[in-house]
């Protein structure tokens, strides 16, 4: 379990969920805005790219933050993602993951989470989710995974999907009490999201 004093020094927070178009960039986007105007030095602050196919954290940030770009499709990528975490001196660490990437956070996690413990660095999973029963499912079988709550998992309700009333299927089901919390992201001005 994470301890009380990992929490104040520092997060890190991986946006996944392994479902595609749920959202995963424009949250990690937005948490990374959050912890710079939060008053964290951008340069405290790691960025990981996983998405190799369609890197547009990376391209949105540009030199905002120090980035890094490492596929995790596989134990390589966490063991660099790992290394980069251990070997730096961050306050928060956001990890972008890419679509289809579930299985390996859940087969893989503790090489990113134990180097970020060392750290200081509070592990978070931001999980974007949209209405339909995939992603519920994808969320169940992590929940699963991490039954001892070494996370603290967070499920987005991406409200570009319908506003957070409409979320009836996660409502109903058993999942909002096995997280730590529920959260609605509304959606963005248009001109907003075709920028980004």
């Amino acid at each position: 379990m994470v301890s009380s004093k990992t929490a104040k020094d520092g997060l890190m927070i991986v946006i996944g969920g392994g479902k595609g178009g749920v959202g995963k960039t424009t949250v990690s986007l937005s948490t990374i805005d959050w912890l710079i105007h939060s008053g964290i030095d951008p340069q405290a602050i790691l960025v990981v790219e996983s998405d190799v196919t369609n890197p547009d954290v990376a391209k949105a940030v540009g030199d905002r933050v120090p980035l890094k770009a490492f596929d995790l499709r596989d134990e390589s990528g966490f063991i660099l993602a790992g290394n980069a975490i251990e070997n730096g001196n961050y306050k928060a660490v956001v990890i972008n993951s890419a679509a289809g990437t579930s299985n390996e956070l859940a087969n893989f996690e503790e090489l990113i989470r134990e180097p970020a413990l060392k750290r200081g660095l509070e592990p978070v999973l931001l999980f974007p989710i949209n209405r339909q029963r995939d992603s519920l499912e994808i969320l169940n079988r992590w929940l699963k995974f991490d039954a001892s709550k070494t996370w603290r998992t967070a499920v987005i309700m991406n409200e570009f999907f319908g506003a957070a009333s409409l979320f009836t299927r996660y409502a109903a089901s058993e999942l909002p009490k096995k997280v730590s919390a529920s959260v609605a992201f509304p959606p963005l001005n248009d001109l907003i999201a075709d920028r980004l």
